[in-house]
């Protein structure tokens, strides 16, 4: 940075300075002492006006200096800069169609690796991409495919695996009607069995209860016989108020009525 030489210099004013501060007042009386100071005052004052006056030069100078180199800075940018940006242009277009080319001839291949991945993007999409984001691009694509092909093989495995539960289940439920119908005929044959076996068991006792009743009856109709038949062995009838019968057990008593009283 240049230094500004100010007039008056850095020298002539610490000077100044410094034979300034020597003045003094020595009390409100001290009217020497006041008008040399009011005086050094005006003095330094003085500087001060030239220095900002100096300053202001300077500046304006500086600014007049400083458009200046602008204005030429401008003009000359003027020459050079539109045929900068003309070469900038055509290195860009050669740039452009150098790449173009080159990722045309990879586009077949980008193609097919989104494809395998079902990746649903443009041959003009594929074209935008260098390689670090096509790189980018794929590996997501084929983390999100991946993702979607084991989603729907776990969804598959689940389904088998819901219709094989499925048809166990259903070959349980028809083996357990199976047994349950098979247990159910077989209570009804071991019923039908108990209740024939009651039934011939009722048969039979009847059977022996109507033989025994037969029996039974063809004994008293013999004992009937046989008594009646001795009651007129014995020239008497049931009937005869003169004789009394008495059995005991088996044994059948007469006895002829001699004579009978009444006490009352």
């Amino acid at each position: 940075m240049q230094t500004i030489k100010f007039n008056p210099t850095k020298a002539e004013l610490e000077a100044v300075a410094t034979e300034a501060r020597k003045i003094s007042i020595k009390d409100i009386d001290d009217k020497e002492g006041y008008q040399l100071m009011k005086k050094a005052r005006v003095e330094i004052g003085k500087y001060r006006t030239k220095i900002t006056k100096f300053g202001k030069l300077q500046r304006q100078e500086a600014r007049d200096y400083a458009d200046e180199v602008i204005r030429q800075e401008k003009e000359l940018l003027g020459i050079i800069v539109p045929v900068e940006d003309e070469m900038k242009d055509k290195i860009k277009e050669v740039d452009d169609t150098i790449l173009y080319n080159k990722r045309l001839v990879m586009l077949p291949s980008r193609r097919d690796m989104m494809k395998a991945v079902n990746g649903q993007f443009t041959d003009e999409d594929l074209m935008q991409l260098d390689e670090e984001q096509f790189s980018q691009l794929y590996t997501s694509t084929k983390e999100a495919f991946n993702a979607e092909k084991k989603r729907i093989e776990e969804e598959k495995e689940q389904e088998a695996q819901r219709v094989i539960d499925e048809e166990k289940r259903k070959e349980e439920a028809v083996e357990n009607a199976v047994a349950e119908e098979k247990a159910r005929a077989e209570r009804e044959k071991e019923n039908e069995r108990i209740a024939e076996e009651r039934r011939k068991e009722n048969e039979e006792q009847k059977k022996r209860d109507d033989e025994a009743k037969k029996t039974k009856e063809e004994e008293a109709m013999k004992a009937n016989e046989k008594f009646q038949s001795w009651l007129k062995e014995n020239n008497v009838t049931e009937d005869d108020e003169d004789i009394i019968i008495k059995r005991d057990g088996e044994t059948i008593s007469l006895y002829k009525r001699i004579s009978q009283l009444t006490l009352k």
